[in-house]
């Protein structure tokens, strides 16, 4: 019998998450009410932001950002290609126009000399990616977007528990959109919340989220009819669920516990991959960090090869993330990336999460040593 399989992830979560599922089940009201409104507040004071709305994505998030931004026909909104392709969906969504823009080699995250290229009329934002909860330059890209009157909606999926100068990811852009799905760091299985410090920009994303409606049922309960209801603006169902917010507090009361796990992983890896001159690792500082991925670049065009070995280790890799340029959907916004795509062949994401044990990291990077001293 050969070795347990090592996945690419695994989400945390046990008997304490299952119990406040269970209670949220018994209380009868398993819509959007009183848990997610603490899920809220719980988020807001770890990002140190003034305003946090749950949703039911990532991607909504992204979306209702957009919104609130004022992104529509005849916006620009520049962007990484080097993301998941949900970030040029949500500008697609509300009618902008998407510019992809490059990276820097060592890091994955925005170019920002590129950036400022792309700076035309019709740009109204600038979205960031935290790539595998290693922050962007953000000072920079703030200063940037300020001389130029642009807004920063962060895509910081990967960057919950992340800091910059000492500062919260979630408390620095205008607008920061946060995942908790299955395979981020902290889960409610599906869900996703956008952080702000602009009153007027959090009343319009509460609104958005409920279809326009400002009170929602939950606030609407208590009332002499509380079937009664106006919608005000623009929106689209994409609520959290205090089923979902449940699980998410808990994992909020381990987020120590899963940040401090992550980096000893992190560091564990790349003490024993250092030395071999064909891998490189991909990372910020990983003491202001809460890893998501342990990604690496690989050399001479072996990614793949490599990518093959450790799956007949019985090791799951992937690659973060085929460019969004280079996706079929877009092709009207593709443009010569030439950083992005030389990264496209030779990044590979290796297993990264909390059911890994030392001698899992050990295993992993054994195989990477066997196949390239073979």
């Amino acid at each position: 019998m050969g070795a347990t399989p090592i996945p690419i992830h695994r989400p945390s979560v046990g008997e304490r998450e299952l119990e406040a599922v269970r209670l949220v089940l018994e209380s009868r009201w398993l819509g959007m009410g009183a848990v997610t409104a603490a899920f809220e507040e719980r988020i807001r004071g770890v990002v140190g932001a003034r305003h946090a709305v749950a949703v039911s994505s990532g991607s909504a998030a992204l979306h209702l950002a957009l919104l609130a931004a004022e992104v529509g026909p005849g916006s620009e909104v520049i962007l990484p290609s080097l993301t998941h392709v949900a970030c040029p969906q949500a500008v697609l969504a509300v009618g902008g126009q998407p510019q992809f823009c490059d990276v820097e080699i060592e890091t994955a995250t925005l170019d920002l000399d590129h950036v400022e290229r792309l700076i035309a009329p019709g740009t109204r934002v600038i979205m960031p990616v935290h790539y595998g909860g290693f922050p962007c330059r953000m000072d920079e890209l703030l200063e940037l977007a300020r001389d130029h009157g642009l807004l920063v909606v962060e895509d910081a999926a990967h960057a919950f528990g992340s800091a910059c100068g000492g500062r919260p990811i979630g408390s620095l852009g205008d607008l920061t959109c946060f995942s908790f799905d299955a395979a981020k760091n902290i889960t409610c299985a599906e869900g996703g919340a956008v952080t702000t410090n602009d009153e007027e920009l959090a009343e319009r994303i509460r609104a958005a989220r409920n279809l326009g409606v400002r009170d929602d049922s939950w606030h609407r309960r208590a009332a002499r009819r509380p079937w009664q209801y106006e919608a005000t603006e623009v929106g689209i169902r994409c609520h959290l669920s205090d089923v979902h917010a449940a699980i998410g507090l808990v994992q909020l009361d381990r987020l120590d516990e899963i940040r401090g796990r992550k980096r000893e992983l992190l560091r564990r890896y790349h003490a024993g991959l250092a030395g071999l001159d064909a891998v490189t690792p991909v990372a910020g500082d990983v003491d202001s960090a809460c890893p998501l991925l342990c990604t690496v670049r690989i050399a001479d065009g072996r990614r793949d090869a490599l990518a093959d070995h450790l799956a007949r280790d019985g090791i799951q890799a992937w690659v973060h993330f085929p460019p969004c340029h280079l996706q079929p959907a877009f092709a009207p916004f593709r443009r010569p990336l030439p950083a992005t795509e030389q990264l496209h062949g030779e990044l590979l994401t290796l297993p990264l999460h909390l059911e890994l044990s030392d001698a899992d990291v050990d295993r992993v990077v054994s195989s990477i040593r066997a196949f390239f001293e073979s």
